[in-house]
């Protein structure tokens, strides 16, 4: 039954777009879109290519996450992250089909002690966080049949990512300031696709309305900017002569404003798939276990 069915993938040019896609297509029929083939910023486009592939599933990764510069492109990162979203899942409620959708822990502002739940207040401290939670908002108005995936820090071996540039600074520098006071749960993109293929094939046997909703979506445990670099460090053996500095966000200016505590409690998403979520030092190791196999 699995194989008949048919998802769209938008984003797959993305970290977790093309994570999902390599992770779905041999169980399902997979048709993954970049942004040439569907874009969702043209809202016409966009409709047009969903109706025609009339799939049984939509996945949407695709996003503006360049924090920093949605500051100063603030009507392309809210077509993208909030109209576009809305947009999709009012497609989808034509259809009579699910969305999973992407959103992120850029929502919360980080002044809780303990990780965040699904159902804690939102208060976004860039315009990043608020355009997703916007985003959020609209697919909950437009459609029922929703999964909003909540996710943090998100890495991988490909494209530009915090494990991508540390691998190119380890390179060129001997010494490396990293922030130490903004905490949360690095998440790698396989790892993500992992559990999505996992939840596709629990809605598919399942198909339980009562699972729809926000979950939260990342590896296990917390550290810091600066941990996550010298593990990246120790994994990589890149040039042992560098030295990596911790410092305070405020010697770190940055355009947009980011939370200081921003992990994500996992408990729903593992009690509906019934399995824990590995650690964020576990997925590291299998993220380099994977390019040296």
């Amino acid at each position: 039954m699995n194989q008949i069915k048919k998802i769209l993938i938008t984003g797959v040019e993305g970290q977790v777009g093309f994570s999902i896609k390599n992770s779905l297509r041999k169980e399902f029929n997979t048709v993954g879109f970049n942004r040439n083939g569907l874009n969702i910023s043209d809202l016409k486009n966009m409709r047009d290519v969903i109706i025609s592939q009339n799939p049984d599933m939509v996945i949407n990764p695709a996003a503006y996450t360049d924090v920093d510069a949605a500051e100063d492109n603030q009507k392309e990162a809210y077509l993208i992250n909030a109209i576009a979203p809305g947009e999709i899942a009012k497609i989808c409620s034509e259809l009579s089909i699910p969305l999973i959708h992407f959103s992120t822990d850029y929502v919360f502002d980080g002044n809780k002690k303990n990780p965040y739940k699904e159902n804690d207040n939102p208060n976004p401290k860039n315009f990043y966080g608020q355009s997703k939670l916007d985003g959020e908002n609209l697919i909950i108005k437009n459609t029922k049949k929703y999964f909003i995936i909540r996710t943090s820090w998100v890495y991988s071996m490909s494209g530009k990512n915090f494990l991508t540039t540390m691998l190119k600074l380890f390179k060129e520098n001997d010494e490396l300031k990293i922030v130490s006071d903004q905490i949360g749960s690095p998440t790698s993109s396989n790892f993500i696709a992992e559990k999505i293929l996992k939840l596709v094939r629990k809605y598919f046997v399942d198909n339980s309305a009562s699972a729809y909703g926000i979950y939260n979506l990342s590896s296990s445990g917390e550290t810091n900017w600066y941990e996550f670099a010298k593990a990246i460090h120790t994994i990589s053996a890149i040039n042992n002569k560098l030295k990596i500095i911790p410092i305070s966000s405020k010697e770190y200016i940055t355009r947009a404003k980011r939370p200081k505590m921003s992990v994500l409690n996992n408990d729903k998403i593992s009690c509906f798939l019934r399995e824990d979520n590995e650690s964020w030092q576990d997925s590291l190791k299998k993220e380099f276990k994977e390019i040296s196999s």
